[in-house]
């Protein structure tokens, strides 16, 4: 059962980091092989992939290696082959990649493409790269060097590679195996188990063309080309295959799948089989359900790495879909007038809203099917939601709710943060009290209120307020002012959204927030916390932006983030030269305890996030990486270190994880008790003084 999600969660670390752009109207090149019904699918260009990998999947890999330790019921011992394995194949693959594309132009990776989907409840991920042989040899290698089970067996000419990934058969899911082809610069990698027959391995490996291919499924790659994306998209999430796989449903490639080679799965899942009027049921709801589609850019700028990306939901209901039009309208992107270091919009429509929220507060309590399962979780979620509260408070609000907030400087000191220019609007909008009567037509029965019958007539009696009402609060500098007037169109002003509702705009200068950050009195945080964020703010990007709005269609999300690093300095070589390794104590001042030679002649690349390896062969040697590498210890005469016999009383083992490095500088932390650890790159002078020290010492000492 845990071997399955390992190996998925790998192949998903390796290809889900990026989902990157395709021309608009460009069908995905592998659709031909993915099956209709399929629950995920993305495609994109190798270049893009692993530009995404430079900066992220050595610490996703890491985090997958920490979880798959902790599998239940066995040991780690028992799980580290399978483990390793994966850890390595993940890894080395990224490093391949990112190796290769160093060395070429940005172009040269250009038409190499890979594919990831589903086919059934099988992850399938196509290479089709020249560098195919390469990666296919490096996998067997490392197979072999785990001790992994290797088999191969022939279909039409094409040899195919099993490795087995469980030592003995699960009662479940039987003996998985990691399953390969390879033809020419096409490389295809599955997840398969002995259970299944060899005409539906081959089908998964794309070798036995499926009767009905995404590539036939109008239906399925129309939203691709229907959400007016920037440039189209390449990857989605069905939403509605995936209800159905999860329920096992015996019509889909993954119900059958469950339920012939998985039975004791299927079998545990919420909706049985012999339950036709659930499945009914619930195929009807998720008809309802949004279809995900994003996409992805990656894009080398002067200072560092630009990525954008875009998710829209389609929503398959017209009907919902035509309300969200209404109540939204079309998309505008934020502009942002002036610089801030933080600018956020915001507008509703509130009283479009308390009519949908009416309406789908009826259809939740007026649904009378036959399942159970559906009406309880129905009933739960009328309990839980407050819909006549919201809607009766939104009803009073005639118009739109505009909130708009920016920060662009501020300054901190000991005491306490002052701003310089904060500018804030908000608006209650109208509020028009006739609504009153309104409300209670639409909600008598929550609110114990009594209409009076047709032909009868009763006098309310108000005071004399004026019909509309309209509340815009500004602050600038320390200065709060607040004005009611009847006329909302004073919001006109600093509201870029008053007649966009239900758009949010944020964008985040990340370069003025690290400033701030800095300015943080250390009386008021842990040093060392203040020291590791200040190293993760290091490593974030310089600029965000983020835009949600509905459009005609549905629902839209755009990013884009700017990263700080230069690709460079994420993999690049100590220069030879003498080193400062030091600790952090608790006071947050750095004490020396000892110095580390550089050699040449052993060529290190430094690789964030990666994990320092405790302990070496070689006495006196810390190995600071996974695969490739030694730092040389320079023994300042009093001890040395010695991992093999520990007859010292000081030692060098530990882990660590590297945090950055800018190229004198590089730091670490200790996962098991935090500890912060760095090597800074000495001067000569520094080497003089440190020269000078250790003569006085002997000195003393004779």
């Amino acid at each position: 059962m845990k071997g399955l999600y390992h190996i998925a969660a790998m192949l998903l670390a390796v290809c889900t980091l990026i989902l990157p752009k395709a021309h608009a109207n460009s069908l995905p090149s592998f659709s031909h092989l993915a099956p209709a019904d399929t629950v995920y699918y993305v495609e994109g260009s190798l270049s893009e992939l692993e530009t995404a990998m430079g900066y992220q999947s050595t610490d996703l890999l890491i985090q997958i290696h920490k979880l798959g330790l902790s599998v239940e019921g066995k040991t780690e011992r028992q799980q580290e082959p399978l483990l390793s394995f994966a850890y390595d194949i993940g890894v080395k693959l990224a490093n391949y990649l990112h190796e290769s594309y160093a060395q070429q132009s940005s172009y040269a990776w250009h038409n190499d493409r890979y594919a990831l989907y589903l086919d059934g409840v099988f992850p399938v991920l196509h290479l089709s790269t020249a560098k195919a042989q390469a990666i296919h040899t490096a996998i067997l290698s490392d197979a072999r060097q785990n001790s992994l089970a290797i088999r191969t067996e022939t279909w039409d000419e094409n040899k195919i590679w099993y490795l087995a990934l469980n030592a003995k058969p699960d009662q479940d899911l039987g003996l998985l195996e990691l399953t390969m082809v390879l033809a020419g610069n096409q490389l295809t990698l599955s997840v398969t188990s002995n259970k299944m027959p060899l005409v539906r391995k081959m089908k998964v490996l794309g070798l036995v063309p499926d009767a009905k291919s995404l590539l036939d499924e109008e239906a399925i790659l129309s939203p691709l080309a229907s959400t007016r994306l920037q440039q189209g998209a390449t990857g989605f999430v069905n939403i509605v295959q995936l209800g159905r796989m999860l329920v096992a449903n015996p019509t889909t490639t993954a119900g059958i799948d469950l339920n012939l080679y998985f039975p004791a799965l299927a079998k545990d899942l919420a909706f049985k089989q012999n339950k036709r009027a659930c499945t009914e049921e619930l195929d009807a709801l998720l008809h309802m359900a949004p279809f995900l589609v994003a996409s992805s850019n990656v894009r080398k700028v002067a200072h560092g790495v630009e990525l954008e990306s875009d998710l829209f939901i389609d929503i398959q209901s017209p009907i919902l879909a035509e309300h969200l039009y209404s109540l939204n309208g079309p998309l505008r992107l934020n502009n942002t007038a002036t610089p801030m270091l933080l600018d956020m919009s915001v507008a509703f429509n509130f009283t479009d809203m308390a009519w949908k929220l009416l309406q789908l507060k009826n259809y939740f309590e007026s649904y009378g099917g036959s399942c159970p399962k559906i009406r309880t979780l129905f009933d739960a979620i009328v309990d839980e939601v407050k819909f006549a509260e919201i809607a009766l408070g939104a009803s009073f609000v005639e118009g739109i709710n505009g909130f708009n907030f920016g920060v662009s400087e501020l300054a901190i000191n000991a005491q306490q943060p002052q701003s310089s220019h904060i500018e804030a609007y908000a608006s209650v909008a109208t509020i028009n009290l006739n609504i009153i009567k309104n409300a209670a037509q639409l909600m008598p029965q929550e609110y114990g209120l009594s209409i009076p019958a047709s032909g009868t007539s009763q006098k309310v009696h108000l005071p004399q307020l004026p019909a509309h009402l309209s509340l815009v609060m500004q602050a600038n500098d320390t200065e709060l002012t607040a004005r009611i007037g009847r006329d909302a169109k004073v919001l006109a002003q600093p509201m870029q959204y008053q007649k966009q509702p239900g758009i949010w705009a944020l964008d985040i200068d990340l370069a003025a927030v690290k400033s701030l950050y800095s300015q943080i009195p250390m009386d008021n945080m842990d040093c060392h916390d203040l020291q590791r964020g200040s190293y993760m703010l290091d490593r974030l990007a310089d600029h965000y932006s983020f835009v949600f709005a509905a459009q005609e269609k549905g629902l839209y999300f755009s990013n884009s983030l700017r990263l700080a690093k230069p690709m460079n300095s994420f993999s690049m070589p100590l220069a030879e030269g003498k080193y400062q390794f030091q600790y952090s104590a608790d006071d947050c001042t750095w004490n020396t305890f000892d110095v580390i030679n550089i050699s040449s002649q052993k060529p290190y690349n430094v690789e964030l996030g990666q994990i320092v390896d405790h302990c070496s062969e070689v006495s006196a040697v810390i190995d600071f990486s996974l695969h490739q590498g030694v730092i040389e210890i320079f023994s300042n005469g009093n001890y040395r270190a010695s991992c093999e016999t520990e007859k010292e009383d000081f030692e060098y083992g530990f882990d660590c994880i590297i945090e950055s490095y800018d190229g004198t500088e590089l730091i670490c932390t200790d996962p098991e008790d935090d500890a912060l650890y760095r090597l800074v790159k000495m001067d000569l002078q520094a080497i003089a003084n440190h020269q000078r020290a250790l003569e006085e010492q002997n000195n003393s000492t004779q």
